[in-house]
């Protein structure tokens, strides 16, 4: 859910997973394994505002 959400939302603005983890100092890949390792609040605060969306549209169920 929460890796979808991120993917549609930087497919949105053209960016890569690859680039938001680098900018967000996180591991390569590390975004993908999100639906089944829970991820800290940290983690997800700086994706979300790399992406300029709330926590809350990462999280959201489609």
């Amino acid at each position: 859910m929460i890796y979808e959400n991120i993917k549609h939302f930087a497919r949105m603005q053209g960016k890569s997973i690859r680039k938001i983890e680098q900018q967000a100092e996180l591991s390569n890949g590390s975004i993908g394994k999100w639906d089944y390792n829970k991820p800290d609040v940290y983690k997800i605060r700086k994706v979300a505002a790399l992406l300029d969306v709330t926590i809350d549209d990462l999280l959201k169920r489609k």
